[in-house]
Order: structure tokens, then C-alpha cells, then sequence
């Protein structure tokens, strides 16, 4: 019993010495050795994310703004217009016969008699109540619309015209490489009067 009391000091001795003696600097060095290879791999990991991260959240601004915009002109075309005129001063109905319509803006006349237009104004695309002066705006500032483009075509006097529209929303992202776009098309039949 007195030999298992001898050993058991020993060891609790030489425990006790290891641990007031610390890291040796060879086990620094590995430490440091392998923090400094691991460091970088989890921040490029990290900034790769932050950046697809990014990447996506500007497509989702494009795609919400793109939509939305796109719902409103197709239910206030198919919905209200009762005829496409020339413009908010010469009211001759147009887009009758033939294809007479081919441009950026857009004029007509909703169920109430009020004329309205939808145009491309400061890269947003515009509804505007030209009765009652008011605007809105069917996109937010963050997106910007190019290519706003509006042709009508009317097979024959039968038929209610047919309205092409077609846009690009685009967001610039946080180098000027990263652009994230999406082009919307749509042809729109106005209602019988």
C-alpha cells in the first residue's frame, strides 16, 4: 500500500509541475500555424457569401419592382383604358385599324373620362392622372427602367387593339460589375367598351 501512495504522489507531482510550465514554443508556433491557414479560408468564405448575398438581394429588388410594375400596367391597360389617343392634347383615337402606336409614352382614356398616361421619366416608369395632375411612380429609386417601349396593333374593327410592353429593370450592385437585370414583355387586349 505504501508503493501505490509513493506512485500516486508522483503523479499527482508531475501533473502538477506540467502544468506550471505551460506551452512549449514549438506548440506556439503550431497554433499560430495553423490559425494563420484557417483565418483566411473562413473570411474568404464569409465575403463570398456577403457578396452572393448581395448579388441576390438586388435581383429580388429587380424582380419585385419589375413585377409590380408590369401588374399595374397590364390591369390599368386591360382594365380601364376605354381607347389610346395620340396625346394629353390631340385626343384622335389611335391603334384602330392599324399599327399606329410606337414610342415610349402612352396615352388614353380610362372608364371615368379621365386621360392618363404611362411614360419613362427619370428612369421610373410614370402613371400619370393628367386630369387631376397627380403621379405615381411604379418603381422605387433603388432600380432603374430603360427600354420602355409601347406598339399597339389591331388586326381588324371587330377586335379590341392589342398593347405590346416591354422593359429592362436593372440595379447596380457594389462594384460596377455587378449589374443585376431583367427584361419584361407583355401583351395586353383592352377590353371591349
Amino acid at each position: 500500500m505504501g508503493r501505490i501512495l509513493i506512485k500516486l504522489q508522483m503523479i499527482l507531482f508531475f501533473l502538477y509541475m506540467n502544468k506550471l510550465k505551460g506551452f512549449t514554443f514549438i506548440e506556439i508556433i503550431i497554433v499560430i500555424g495553423v490559425i494563420s491557414i484557417c483565418l483566411p479560408v473562413v473570411f474568404s468564405i464569409f465575403f463570398i457569401n456577403l457578396r452572393n448575398q448581395t448579388k441576390i438581394y438586388n435581383l429580388l429588388k429587380v424582380k419585385q419592382n419589375g413585377d409590380y410594375a408590369l401588374n399595374i400596367i397590364e390591369n390599368t391597360l386591360r382594365d380601364k383604358t376605354v381607347k389610346i389617343i395620340i396625346s394629353d392634347t390631340d385626343l384622335t383615337e389611335i391603334c384602330t385599324n392599324t399599327p399606329d402606336l410606337n414610342g415610349s409614352d402612352i396615352y388614353f382614356i380610362d372608364r371615368q373620362d379621365k386621360l392618363e398616361s404611362l411614360s419613362l421619366q427619370n428612369n421610373a416608369i410614370i402613371l400619370k392622372n393628367i386630369n387631376d395632375n397627380t403621379t405615381t411612380s411604379l418603381t422605387d429609386s433603388t432600380v432603374q427602367i430603360t427600354q420602355l417601349t409601347f406598339s399597339c396593333a389591331a388586326s381588324n374593327t371587330f377586335l379590341p387593339p392589342l398593347i405590346s410592353v416591354s422593359f429592362t429593370v436593372s440595379k447596380q450592385g457594389l462594384s460596377s460589375e455587378e449589374i443585376s437585370t431583367l427584361s419584361y414583355q407583355t401583351k395586353v387586349r383592352l377590353r371591349n367598351k
